[in-house]
């Protein structure tokens, strides 16, 4: 049977291209029924060029590289990259689902809730409150109410969820790692341009500055567009970031998705595996094989992402005490 969806991630030289590779390995020997479908891995901005052994393993990987400089005067905000990279993918993929993955994810289990119901648009799960409101009185509600007011809808039309960390209900605010949604509905190209007024039009968080646009404009987008949202699972978006501790084995055995932000690199590895193989043997003996993330990273490339990413960050730096 053909697979429903198209897995779509950013991949660029550096750390990242070694977090997108093993994705797209765990998507294929773990993803069950949808092992095999299409993976689009989009290169958005202009940079160094990719390792030779990640070209070739993208290729072994029946995994299509597209490479398209988006030219627009903001590519020194990484975060932008996966609006640009949706809005590339709705025209290419050809499956009713589109399903973008942070490069940072790993994929354990068949992933099922993946998988939207008739008249669902999109689902994202609420890991933690971050930059959200718990509403009156928090001191994040004014600046959700000029973003609100900004795109023209109530902080009612937001809705609420529960924090799936903490249990923190909340006005509606997404993690965006993991995000199936519907082809054909423009969503990619409405939430580039969300992104884009939101960074350009509107408030900066007073202690995230602009950190979280990407997830602040995914509430927006689905609150102004009228979107028919669900709440993914948290077995499809778990959160396991170093300094968290797992004590409910039950969880880790039911999980699809692991988003292991930064747990992979040699500082933390021993840990992660040491949390997971309890219940996961299976994925941590397959892990051990694979080895930490790296940055292999030619030496002469490497020195050109530091000073790109330097400059970068300095462009970043100026705009934004520009902003305050």
């Amino acid at each position: 049977m053909t697979s429903p969806l198209t897995f779509v991630c950013c991949i660029e030289s550096g750390p990242l291209e070694f977090q997108t590779t093993r994705l797209v390995r765990s998507i294929r020997k773990w993803g069950g029924a949808y092992a095999d479908s299409t993976i689009l891995a989009v290169t958005p901005r202009s940079g160094c060029p990719l390792h030779s052994e990640t070209v070739s393993l993208l290729k072994q990987s029946n995994v299509r590289h597209i490479n398209r400089n988006v030219d627009d005067p903001y590519r020194w905000f990484g975060y932008l990259n996966k609006a640009k990279a949706l809005e590339i993918a709705e025209t290419e993929a050809d499956t009713d689902q589109i399903v973008w993955v942070d490069s940072d994810v790993l994929i354990v289990n068949q992933p099922d809730d993946l998988i939207l119901e008739d008249g669902i648009d999109i689902a994202a799960c609420p890991t933690s409150k971050t930059v959200a409101t718990e509403g009156p009185g928090d001191p994040n509600e004014l600046y959700w109410q000029a973003l609100c007011e900004l795109f023209n809808i109530s902080l009612d039309d937001l809705g609420w969820t529960t924090t799936v960390d903490r249990n923190e209900r909340i006005r509606g605010y997404y993690n965006s790692g993991v995000l199936p949604f519907r082809r054909g509905l423009g969503f990619g190209t409405g939430y580039r341009q969300t992104n884009m007024k939101a960074l350009l039009e509107g408030p900066v968080h007073p202690d995230a500055g602009i950190f979280y646009t990407d997830q602040v404009a995914l509430s927006l987008e689905i609150a102004s567009k009228g979107m028919r949202s669900r709440e993914l699972a948290m077995t499809h978006n778990l959160t396991m970031r170093p300094e968290l501790e797992y004590h409910d084995a039950s969880i880790l055995s039911e999980t699809s998705i692991i988003h292991h932000r930064g747990s992979m690199f040699p500082e933390s590895w021993d840990r992660f595996l040491e949390i997971l193989d309890p219940v996961r043997p299976d994925v941590t003996q397959w892990l051990r094989e694979v080895g930490p993330v790296t940055n292999g990273v030619r030496p002469w490339w490497r020195v050109a992402n530091k000073l790109l990413n330097m400059r970068r960050g300095a462009i970043r730096g100026r705009w934004e005490r520009a902003r305050v």
